[in-house]
């Protein structure tokens, strides 16, 4: 259940999105400019950048230090070494992207595997 202020942020972020969808549209390329619009309309910086994600389907610009992220990365790595406090993790998600394409592709399959169960865990659940 929502507090009143999620509440009052959502509010604003959807008056804000009926009043400029059209514009919003136009951001769907330039997904950066879309996280800096809603977070104007009053979204926090993170949520900004997972709705412009969702939205625009460019996961360049999801917070690398996101939980899900972090949460997909431990799943995938049998021995994780993730760096903390969560800025380090961005800076190396950095070394690891160079470009937007690369972010992007990093951030989907990583989101994306680290939502499967392991390949062997998979294999034996679907045994008889």
């Amino acid at each position: 259940m929502l507090q009143d202020a999620e509440r009052a942020v959502v509010r604003r972020v959807a008056v804000a999105h009926i009043r400029r969808a059209e514009q919003w549209r136009a951001f769907a390329p330039t997904p950066y400019r879309l996280v800096l619009a809603l977070h104007a309309a009053g979204l926090p910086g993170a949520t900004a950048c997972r709705a412009a994600a969702d939205y625009t389907g460019d996961f360049s610009v999801y917070p690398a230090a996101d939980t899900a992220v972090r949460d997909a990365v431990t799943r995938l790595l049998s021995a994780p070494q993730l760096p903390s406090p969560e800025d380090a993790l961005t800076e190396r998600w950095d070394d690891w992207t160079r470009g937007r394409s690369a972010r992007h592709a990093l951030t989907l399959f990583t989101l994306t595997a680290g939502a499967e169960p392991p390949l062997q865990e998979a294999a034996q659940s679907s045994r008889p």
